[in-house]
């Protein structure tokens, strides 16, 4: 028998941050989906049908490449 390797791939939605905002006011976003905001370079996460919030780049904190703490901790959330 062979080893069978299956690379999974992950499908983002995206689009700029004005049509991010057009569907979350048609009620057209999905809670914990992940967003690829395109004129801005980040990414969004669906709260609800009609918000998102949008995360903060590396740069935005002061990041310097070092994580400390858990997982989560690292990402700022802004206001959508």
């Amino acid at each position: 028998m062979r080893d069978v390797l299956i690379t999974p791939k992950v499908l983002l939605k995206g689009g700029t941050k004005s049509q991010l905002q057009s569907a979350a006011t048609a009620n057209q976003l999905s809670a914990r989906e992940v967003y690829v905001v395109t004129d801005e370079s980040r990414l969004a996460v669906g709260t609800g049908a009609n918000s998102f919030v949008t995360m903060a780049k590396e740069s935005e904190i002061g990041g310097g490449g070092v994580v400390v703490g858990d997982s989560i901790s690292p990402f700022l959330l802004i206001g959508a």
